[in-house]
């Protein structure tokens, strides 16, 4: 059986959600059937740890995330360079710039197989009226440039079929997955007194990165309460990017600073998880959150907005709860409960820990879309 060359794109090298997918592919990739090669905007996370992997990687001269019609239009013919010199089998497109620029590009190149998985859709709830359509439009243009949209939840699939973006049989859910081996032993007690945490302390925790759509400020907000009322509840943020200075100084100006802790970037979130007792994820709209199926790997019972795909990953009730974005008093009444009852708690973490085995491993993934690679 011949090697099969697949070429990843996406957008940005920062740690993220969906770049942690991208090298779940390089790691766990059956290296006896695919060779795997990098493209992304310049040098970053991922890029590092895919060298670590023996990936090739090509640092993109002009690639933006922004719109930006000069750079536009120079990464679509570097990258449609690269593609014709590579000559992969496969294209595999993450995020939507890259979705953009790698469908065109890589039908220019005449990649044989072009696949573009949708870590959340950009034509968003959020959106305007104006750019909503914009945004349908582009995608339902782009669409018959991909043998296969990967959305990573079903109620982006529903969502794609509702604003009739391709047919169906071109749509193909392939859930996001993590290393659930990786979130198991007991690293509690060391991390916690490392963290400079107290046995009677209740931790709340959030791993995301400091940008739209993630919604850090309104945790805040809502937990004030909670937090001036209960001084051994800490709240624990995880992760950085460009909002980061500005949700450190609202912590100061609502007078809880010395309970909520900025981590940054870490290497050792299985570590952090082991130390919260309660995850939460705060977003204005979501994909399928890599982070949720992580605290749920761990234990955690998980209180997130109920957007996106969030719904499919937490069980009402059973695995934690999912609350309307926007909503202070449901978000600070979830969080009672559980504060209120750890023993509830205890049970909604060990069921997330079985459905995450379950369903949600990275073998699971990674074997559906291998079978995507090979039709």
């Amino acid at each position: 059986m011949s090697v099969r060359k697949v070429a990843y794109l996406i957008t940005l090298p920062e740690i993220g959600g969906a770049q942690m997918h991208v090298l779940q592919l390089l790691e766990a990739l059956d290296r006896s059937r695919f060779e795997p090669i990098l493209l992304t905007a310049g040098e970053g996370w991922l890029t590092e740890r895919a060298r670590e992997r023996g990936v090739r990687v090509y640092p993109l001269r002009h690639l933006r995330r922004p719109i930006h019609p000069v750079h536009d239009w120079r990464a679509l013919w570097e990258i449609r360079g690269i593609l014709a010199r590579e000559k992969p089998d496969v294209l595999h497109l993450h995020s939507s710039k890259a979705g953009i620029l790698g469908r065109l590009a890589g039908k220019l190149a005449r990649v044989p197989r072009i696949l573009f998985t949708a870590h959340g859709f950009s034509f968003h709830e959020r959106l305007a009226p104006l750019p909503l359509q914009g945004s349908v439009w582009l995608e339902r243009v782009l669409a018959p440039l991909s043998d296969v949209i990967v959305p990573v939840s079903e109620y982006d699939r529903e969502r794609a079929l509702r604003f009739n973006l391709c047919e169906p049989m071109r749509l193909q859910v392939v859930l996001n997955g993590i290393e659930t081996e990786r979130f198991r032993g007991d690293r509690r007690h060391a991390t916690r007194a490392a963290l400079g945490l107290e046995p009677e302390d209740l931790v709340i925790g959030m791993v995301a990165r400091f940008a739209f759509p993630k919604h850090p400020e309104f945790l805040l907000l809502a937990l004030q309460p909670l937090l001036e009322s209960r001084p051994n509840i800490r709240l624990i943020f995880v992760g950085s990017g460009p909002d980061f200075p500005r949700i450190q100084l609202l912590a100061l100006e609502l007078g809880i600073a010395e309970q909520v802790t900025f981590l940054g970037n870490r290497e050792d979130v299985p570590d952090i998880l082991a130390a919260m007792d309660i995850f939460t994820l705060i977003s204005r709209f979501e994909g399928l959150p890599m982070t949720i199926i992580e605290a749920m790997a761990a234990g955690l019972p998980v209180i997130a907005s109920d957007v996106g795909g969030v719904s499919e990953l937490i069980d009402e009730g059973l695995t934690g709860f999912c609350v309307p974005s926007g909503d202070e008093e449901a978000i600070r009444r979830a969080f009672t409960r559980l504060l209120d009852d750890p023993e509830r708690a205890r049970r909604m973490g060990e069921a997330g820990r079985a459905r995450a085995r379950t369903e949600f491993d990275t073998s699971v993934m990674i074997r559906r879309v291998e079978a995507l690679y090979t039709p």
